[in-house]
């Protein structure tokens, strides 16, 4: 009988191969779901493939088209749009509130329960939500403006109204995604600044303003982005509410990457946006972490 020697692993080489153990399985989701799609997207957008599978490579056509598509631009503009709207009022909501939640005042206990309730229910569902108290004739916006003897609003059946009320919903999970980090954030802020601000007589404004706005900076610039990469992932509301209309008023990028791949079948070029829209977000987060150090 032949006796095969026994494998002897040094004690750093047995905390490697430990460490890689607990990490495989991650390591393997992440390449599975992650690295893999991108990888294949990548191929995809040097490629004419249609419904009838790959035709052939293609280079950077599918990048020039992007470049001279108006209708890209266009949903790119509604992105930014709304990316800017639902990022000022949802982080100006969520620091306003938060400045509430740290201060002893009644039934607070009560709404550190519920506010947080938006973040943790679907995005379709909230957004389905919207779409029935937005609608034109029974939905009760318009309930509550005709009480008060004001013209009805067509929140998402007219152009000039349907970003605007995407926004608004838009801002409205912002604030009670962003709020518990304001409120650990104002948390933080050393006290004694606060004191020797009193003794220098400054009012509460001068307070905020001089000392609570530059002592939470860093979060701020945290939250808006994740605010903006947020705000052009947006699909969910746009299915509930508005479908990319009326008049393409409410066509964000990623559902013009939608139609593009799974109505028209042009995943080549569905995928050439995909990648743009990639570097532009990596662009506008390098410009603000650079602003940022400035």
């Amino acid at each position: 009988m032949i006796l095969h020697p026994r494998v002897v692993l040094s004690p750093r080489a047995r905390r490697h191969l430990g460490a890689y153990l607990f990490i495989g399985p991650a390591l393997f989701l992440l390449v599975l779901f992650n690295i893999w799609p991108a990888v294949y997207t990548a191929w995809l957008s040097l490629q004419d493939y249609g419904i009838l599978g790959s035709n052939g490579f293609v280079g950077l056509r599918n990048y020039a088209h992007v470049l001279g598509d108006s209708e890209f631009w266009h949903s790119l503009l509604v992105t930014s749009v709304y990316a800017a709207g639902s990022a000022a009022l949802g982080l100006a909501g969520a620091l306003g509130l938060a400045v509430l939640v740290t201060r002893r005042l009644p039934f607070m206990g009560w709404f550190r329960v519920l506010y947080f309730v938006p973040s943790v229910t679907s995005l379709f569902v909230n957004a389905t939500i919207f779409s029935w108290m937005m609608d034109y004739n029974l939905g009760l916006f318009n309930y509550w403006l005709t009480s008060l003897h004001w013209q009805r609003i067509p929140w998402v059946q007219q152009a000039s109204w349907a970003l605007f009320s995407i926004i608004l919903v838009g801002a409205w999970g912002g604030v009670s995604y962003n709020l518990p980090i304001y409120a650990a954030a104002l948390g933080s802020v050393n006290r004694d600044l606060y004191e020797a601000a009193a003794l220098d007589g400054a009012n509460g404004w001068q307070k905020f303003w001089s000392i609570t706005l530059p002592a939470i900076a860093p979060i701020t610039r945290y939250t808006v982005i994740l605010a903006i990469i947020g705000s052009f992932q947006l699909i969910a509301s746009i299915d509930a509410l508005t479908g990319g209309g009326p008049e393409n008023a409410t066509m964000v990028t990623i559902k013009y990457i939608q139609t593009q791949g799974w109505e028209f079948l042009h995943f080549g070029y569905a995928s050439a946006i995909t990648l743009f829209l990639l570097v532009f977000l990596l662009v506008v987060t390098w410009l603000q972490l650079r602003s940022g150090r400035e």
